[in-house]
């Protein structure tokens, strides 16, 4: 019989995921935070630093446009999946309706 694993025991983890256990860390986490908020400031930086060659008048403008393009055109795809589930997906039953075991 086999025992379950304690928190804290490597018995339940497989051995090529030990070396990758330090990216569960508190301390890494926190770390990679603030590599990514200096990496954005960074970016921010130079995109008023660096000259632009906009093809319209409100890219000249609108400083973050691509930013904001960017956010909106992932959001206005986020909100389409929702009436595409309802459009093409499935009941929770389809593949087993007398299936009464689940």
């Amino acid at each position: 019989m086999s025992e379950t694993p304690r928190p804290g025991d490597d018995a339940g983890i497989h051995p090529l995921s030990k070396r990758l256990l330090f990216l569960d860390s508190p301390r890494f986490k926190r770390r990679m935070l603030w590599v990514l908020l200096a990496l954005v400031m960074v970016a921010t930086a130079a995109g008023f630093a660096i000259e632009r060659h906009p093809h319209f008048w409100f890219e000249e403008r609108f400083a973050p446009f691509h930013a904001v393009f960017g956010f909106v055109a992932f959001s206005f795809a986020v909100i389409c999946g929702w009436p595409l589930r309802h459009l093409v997906g499935r009941p929770e039953n389809y593949y087993s309706p007398n299936d009464d075991d689940a």
